[in-house]
């Protein structure tokens, strides 16, 4: 085929004008980074966080993008707060379109030194507040039948790493619930997706880790340390026309084994 004639069906940099995107966790460093570039391109964001920040970030996006939204306190290990934060989305801005869930929590700890409530509250973070981050989006996405779920997820929810079994734990839970998920959606128009960044810059990262460990990582890898705002692309990817078809899957940013 001559290549003048091969067009690309819509570049990477989407329009989100009209959508209506409820960002999970958009207080902390990779969903505030998203919710900002969702903002950006157009769409109305609902961001839903307990962090002492998100008013300040929330400020910050909206004098930043001009698109508007709202910024709701969540604590979203509760369930009656994460249906109500999903009802006063739709109540007011009509719909729902996107749903991205960037929460994360992560106790690095030998595992006779792990406590059951650390255990219990990094699987409410990171695994239970995404169920029904997921249920109650899909829930609202089926009045059209459209719709997309991307989640956060970790290369250590497929390659475990020492002192880390509850956070492997929770991210495993997220790649094959997708999976089920996608399938339950498949008659539907409704994707939902993952994201495994791969190391990355932020407090939660830089908490867990020494300086010899983060180095000793980037020298595996060969790449230098990511930033939360390279987490965008392959957001923008999934939420593209040309992944429309996209499901069930985690788009790896570097290899997790």
């Amino acid at each position: 085929m001559d290549a003048e004639m091969i067009t690309d069906p819509e570049p990477l940099d989407v329009s989100l004008a009209g959508k209506v995107a409820f960002v999970a966790g958009g207080a902390g460093a990779i969903g505030s980074a998203i919710a900002r570039s969702l903002s950006l391109r157009g769409a109305k964001i609902v961001i839903a966080d307990v962090s002492p920040q998100l008013d300040e970030v929330w400020k910050k996006i909206e004098n930043e993008t001009g698109f508007g939204g709202q910024a709701l306190r969540v604590d979203l290990t509760q369930e009656a707060e994460i249906e109500s934060a999903f009802e006063k989305t739709v109540s007011e801005f009509g719909q729902l379109d996107i749903m991205v869930h960037a929460a994360g929590i992560y106790h690095r700890k030998p595992l006779l030194e792990l406590t059951s409530d650390e255990w219990d509250l990094t699987q409410n973070i990171n695994m239970r507040s995404f169920f029904l981050c997921t249920k109650y989006a899909v829930s609202k996405m089926m009045t059209t039948g459209d719709g997309r779920i991307i989640g956060i997820t970790s290369g250590m929810g497929v390659a475990g790493k020492p002192r880390s079994a509850a956070y492997c734990a929770s991210k495993a839970a997220m790649i094959v619930f997708a999976q089920s998920v996608a399938l339950e959606l498949a008659r539907t128009s409704i994707t939902i997706n993952l994201i495994g960044p791969g190391i990355t810059d932020t407090p939660l990262m830089r908490n867990a880790n020494t300086e010899d460990e983060i180095q000793a990582s980037l020298s595996r890898d060969g790449r230098p340390l990511g930033s939360p705002e390279n987490v965008v692309g392959p957001v923008l990817y999934l939420l593209s026309e040309t992944t429309k078809s996209v499901t069930g899957t985690t788009v790896w940013m570097r290899s997790p084994i």
